[in-house]
C-alpha cells in the first residue's frame, strides 16, 4: 500500500465514472493520488476499484507505464521497507503489513477484512514468497529480428515440423516486446557492459558496451572527448546474460564464430522439445541471422513431452520422475529410495515431494529397474511418435527392447558360425547367382528391400516410429522367427550350394538390416559390424557410422510383391496352428488338416509342408479341398482367410472309474 500511486476503475462502472480524473488522499505519504480508468479492472471484483503499486507488481507496472504513474519502490532487496515509508522504515515486510493494518485502523480507516484467493509467487528453493521489485535492466529490441524469423517460416526458407506448431511461431513473434537480456544471478555470462565516469565529471557516468576494460575505457574517452587517462573509473555491471541469450549463440559461437564458421554453419536440423519453441530456437534464429547473415538451420524438428506409463508429465511433485542413467545401468528399489534422499538432502526435493516420490518408486519399480542399455532405452523413445504433444514412456518396453537386441546379438552368432562351415558364401555375389536362389531366400530379400524402402521414407518425413516400427517388424518377425529358422534344415542338410546361398543370404540380411539399424542402436550394431565377416574384394568401412546407409534405389531390384503374398499365405497359416496349440494347451504335435477350395493355396501349402511342420511345431499335415474328414469333437479349428480352414486334431482321453479307481 505505501507504493501505490493511483486507484483504478473501468471506464464503463457507473459508479465511479463522476470521479475518473479526481484524486484520493494517501494517509501515509500524506500526498494526492489519481483515480485512472483501465480495461483491465474487473467492476464485479470486490469493490471494483483497484490500487495501483507499478513498483511491485507486472500487471500494474504495464498499467502505470500506460498512465505515466509514478513508480515508488518500497521493498529493499533485504525484505525490508526502505527509507521512503516514514515510521515504517525498518520493518520487515510482514511485520510492515501488520503495522499498517493496525495504523489504519487507529486513523478509523480500516472498513473491514475479508479473506480472498490471490495468485502468491514462491521460491522453489527457500518456500520464501517473492516480492517484485523495479530494477534497471539491459534490453535487446528485436522487432527486425522478430519479422525476419517470421517471413522465414512464411516464404519456406525455414521449415517447423510438425507444422500446427508456425501458429505458435507466428502468435509469439508477431507482437513480440523489447527482450530483457539480464539476470541477476551468480552464474553465467557476465554482461560486457561497463559504467565509466571521466574526471571531468565525476557525478555524471556513461555505458559503453565492450569486450574489456581497456576497450571500454577507449570508447568511452572518445565519446565524452577526453583522454583515456581522464576516465578514472571504469566498473562492469554485475549482471550476467539471460540463460537463453548465451544459448541462442551456440549454434554458431560452438562452430568458430566469430571467425569463418562456413565448414559446419549454418546446420541441417534443429530437434529440441515443442515447449522452448520460443525461448530457444526463436531466439537461435534471430541472433543467428542478425550476426551470421544466415538462418542457424534449414528445419525445426519438435518433439513431445515424455510423459510417464500413465500418461502423467514427469514431475517432482508426482514422485514420477525415472533418470535414463538407471534404465540404462538398472536399480534397485533400495538404492532408488536412497538416491531420493540424496535429492532432499541437497535441496532437490521438499519433504513433500520425497515422500511421492519414494511411494511412486515402490508403486512402479516394485523390484527396481533392470539394466536395459543406451540402445534399448534409444530404441524405445523413438519408437513413440515424437511429433505428438505427450510422449508416454514405459520401462518394461524398454526392457522388451533389450531382448530385441539379445535377438539379433543370436541371429548374428548362428550366421557367423555357419559362414565359418560355408565360407565359400562371402565368395558369390546375389546379383549374379539370383538363379541359386531358394524360393523364401528370394522372398526375405524382398522383405528387405521393403524394410529399407519403408526406413528410408520414414527418416525423410522423421517419423521415426515408423522406421523402428519396419525395423522390428523385418528383423524380429521375419528375418529371426521365420527365414533363419527354416535355413536349420538347409545348413544340416546334404544340398552344399543351398547352404551357401542360405549363409549368403543371412549375411546380406543381417549386414543391411543393422546399417539401417545403426542410427537408432548404435553401440550392439557397431559391435556385430566388427565381427560380422564382410564379402572378399568388398571396401569395409572403419565405422559402421561412416558407412554408407542402405537406400532405396540399391534394393528395389529384389521387391517381388507376389512372392511375397505367396509366403505370408504359409505364415498366415503357421500363425493359427500356433495360436490353436496356444489357446487350447497342446503340446504336442498334433495331425494338421487344411482345407481349401483355392489351388494356388493348395499349391503353396503343398510346396512348404516341411517348413510349416517345423515353424508350427506340428505333425503331419493332411491337405483337402472338401471338408475335413476329422470328426468335430476331436479337433480344434480356426479360420484362415477367405477360403480356407485349419483343424487340429486332438487326443481325447477318457477317465473310467472303478470302485472310486481311476483308470
Amino acid at each position: 500500500m505505501l507504493g501505490d500511486t493511483a486507484v483504478a476503475v473501468h471506464p464503463l462502472d457507473s459508479r465511479y465514472k463522476s470521479l475518473i480524473g479526481e484524486h484520493v488522499w494517501h494517509p501515509f505519504r500524506e500526498q494526492r493520488i489519481p483515480v485512472i480508468c483501465d480495461d483491465f479492472v474487473d467492476p464485479d471484483l470486490g469493490t471494483g476499484a483497484v490500487k495501483i503499486t507499478p513498483a511491485h507488481d507486472s500487471v500494474d507496472f504495464e498499467v502505470g507505464k500506460r498512465h505515466n504513474l509514478e513508480m515508488v519502490s518500497v521493498i529493499n532487496e533485504k525484505g525490508e521497507l526502505n527509507e521512503k515509508c516514514g515510521v515504517f522504515s525498518n520493518l520487515k515486510r510482514f511485520e510492515g503489513r501488520k503495522c499498517i493494518v493496525e495504523q489504519l485502523a487507529a486513523l478509523d480507516l480500516l472498513r473491514g477484512k475479508q479473506n480472498h484467493t490471490m495468485k502468491v509467487p514462491f521460491c522453489s528453493r527457500s518456500g520464501d514468497v517473492i516480492e517484485l521489485l523495479v530494477k534497471p535492466q539491459w534490453f535487446v529490441n528485436v522487432n527486425e529480428m522478430a519479422y525476419r524469423a517470421l517471413r522465414a517460416v512464411q516464404e519456406g526458407e525455414l521449415k517447423i515440423d510438425p507444422p500446427e506448431f508456425e501458429k505458435t511461431w507466428y502468435d509469439w513473434l508477431h507482437d513480440v516486446r523489447d527482450w530483457c537480456v539480464s539476470r541477476q544471478l551468480w552464474w553465467g555470462h557476465q554482461i560486457p557492459a561497463y559504467e565509466c565516469s571521466s574526471i571531468m565529471n565525476l557525478q555524471s557516468s556513461i555505458w559503453v558496451a565492450a569486450r574489456s576494460v581497456d576497450e571500454a575505457r577507449h570508447k568511452a574517452a572518445r565519446r565524452l572527448n577526453v583522454l583515456e587517462s581522464d576516465i578514472l573509473s571504469v566498473r562492469q555491471d554485475v549482471d550476467v546474460l539471460d540463460t537463453w541469450f548465451s544459448s541462442a549463440l551456440f549454434p554458431f559461437s560452438a562452430l568458430g564464430w566469430p571467425e569463418k564458421t562456413d565448414k559446419y554453419y549454418p546446420l541441417t536440423l534443429m530437434e529440441t522439445g515443442h515447449d522452448i519453441l520460443f525461448f530457444w530456437v526463436a531466439r537461435m534464429v534471430m541472433l543467428g541471422a542478425q550476426l551470421t547473415g544466415q538462418l542457424p538451420f534449414k528445419n525445426i524438428l519438435l518433439h513431445g513431452i515424455i510423459c510417464d506409463s500413465q500418461g502423467r508429465k514427469m514431475s517432482k511433485s508426482l514422485g514420477n520422475v525415472v533418470f535414463p542413467e538407471d534404465i540404462i545401468s538398472g536399480i534397485s528399489l533400495e538404492d532408488l529410495n536412497l538416491q531420493a534422499h540424496k535429492h532432499f538432502e541437497s535441496g532437490l526435493l521438499s519433504a513433500s515431494e520425497l515422500e511421492k516420490t519414494l511411494d511412486g518408486q515402490m508403486k512402479m519399480f516394485p523390484k527396481g529397474i533392470a539394466e536395459c542399455g543406451a540402445d534399448a532405452l534409444r530404441f524405445t523413445l523413438c519408437s513413440a511418435n515424437i511429433k505428438s504433444h505427450f510422449i508416454t514412456f514405459d520401462v518394461q518396453q524398454c526392457h522388451a527392447n533389450k531382448l530385441f537386441c539379445n535377438k539379433i546379438w543370436q541371429a548374428s552368432k548362428y550366421t557367423r558360425m555357419h559362414l565359418e562351415r560355408f565360407p565359400a558364401a562371402l565368395c558369390c555375389d546375389l546379383d549374379t547367382s539370383r538363379g541359386d536362389l531358394s524360393k523364401l531366400d528370394r522372398w526375405i530379400l524382398s522383405r528387405l528391400a521393403h524394410m529399407v524402402s519403408e526406413v528410408n521414407k520414414a527418416l525423410g518425413t522423421s517419423d521415426f516410429h515408423f522406421a523402428t516400427s519396419a525395423l522390428k517388424t523385418f528383423l524380429y518377425s521375419e528375418f529371426c522367427d521365420i527365414y533363419l529358422e527354416t535355413t536349420k534344415p538347409v545348413v544340416k542338410g546334404p544340398d552344399v550350394q543351398a547352404a551357401v546361398m542360405a549363409c549368403r543370404t543371412l549375411l546380406g540380411c543381417l549386414d543391411t538390416a543393422i546399417h539401417a539399424l545403426s542410427p537408432f542402436m548404435p553401440f550392439v550394431t557397431e559391435e556385430l559390424y566388427q565381427h560380422l565377416p564382410h564379402l572378399e574384394g568388398h571396401h569395409c568401412s572403419e565405422s559402421i557410422i561412416v558407412a554408407p546407409y542402405p537406400t532405396s534405389q540399391q534394393w528395389e531390384v529384389w521387391r517381388d510383391v507376389n512372392l511375397e503374398n505367396e509366403v505370408q499365405l504359409m505364415i498366415n497359416m503357421i500363425s493359427a496352428v500356433r495360436r490353436l496349440k496356444t489357446r487350447h494347451s497342446i503340446r504336442d504335435k498334433p495331425e494338421v488338416h487344411i482345407v481349401t477350395s483355392s489351388a494356388l493355396e493348395q499349391e503353396v501349402y503343398s510346396e512348404h509342408l516341411l517348413v510349416m511342420k517345423a515353424l508350427a511345431g506340428c505333425g503331419d499335415i493332411v491337405l483337402s479341398a472338401y471338408e475335413s474328414p476329422v470328426q468335430r469333437d476331436s479337433c480344434v479349428s480356426e479360420a484362415v482367410g477367405p477360403s480356407g480352414c485349419v483343424h487340429l486334431v486332438v487326443k481325447v482321453v477318457c477317465f473310467v472309474s472303478v470302485h472310486g479307481q481311476l483308470l
